[in-house]
């Protein structure tokens, strides 16, 4: 892990998860919206809380588990009967989902989190049909600059960057596609400020998210 992964194990960390209370219910409608029929396991690298691993879980009842580096975020998903480890441990799924991660990855480090994703994806071939084919996909949710920038704000110093995300991933791996993206909300905001805090969106994700949902080819 780097230094800037590890702030989250900090206060810094704590007061993120102070702040972090998204809508549950909306977020649940959507994931119903986006993520592929037939998916019955997913993994989400940075779950906080367990917020989207509750959502997910409402509308499929499939089988969800978090990798989490922040103690109190983990203990408070814990006590929600949700299945969150840390780092050390890595969870195979049909499905690896970041959301507001990468945002805090060093440009220099997403080799290393991309990889991750690509290990901890996998087919389950025990229940392989032709009419519910698995296979793998990763779903990033975060926010979307055109080229790399570093954002400062009254939170972050020298930890959040925005990017196209979805083109930096199949940049590097060319046996991956993305089968859907756009703004989470269905369109880009006026005014992108990427510091603001989560406000009362339809859908419970940030105005300025926006999604990559990749398959492997």
């Amino acid at each position: 892990m780097t230094d800037k992964v590890n702030i989250w194990s900090t206060k810094f960390g704590d007061k993120y998860t102070d702040r972090n209370s998204p809508d549950v219910a909306k977020r649940a409608k959507w994931f119903n919206k986006i993520l592929p029929k037939y998916i019955k396991s997913v993994v989400e690298v940075g779950c906080n809380k367990g917020h989207n691993l509750e959502a997910i879980a409402s509308i499929n009842g499939c089988l969800v588990r978090g990798e989490e580096i922040n103690d109190k975020a983990a203990n408070i998903a814990r006590t929600k009967g949700l299945d969150v480890e840390d780092y050390k441990n890595l969870f195979k799924s049909e499905l690896v989902l970041f959301s507001g991660v990468l945002i805090h990855i060093n440009p220099l480090d997403l080799d290393k989190m991309f990889d991750r994703a690509i290990e901890s994806a996998y087919v389950d071939y025990s229940s392989f049909n032709a009419d519910k084919f698995q296979a793998k996909y990763i779903l990033m949710i975060e926010n979307k600059t055109d080229s790399i920038e570093t954002v400062n704000s009254r939170w972050y110093k020298n930890a959040m960057w925005t990017m196209d995300f979805g083109k930096e991933f199949l940049d590097r791996y060319e046996n991956w596609e993305c089968v859907k993206k756009g703004w989470v909300n269905g369109k880009k905001p006026k005014t992108l400020d990427l510091t603001a805090p989560l406000t009362n969106t339809k859908t419970g994700f940030h105005e300025a998210d926006y999604f990559w949902l990749l398959k492997r080819k």
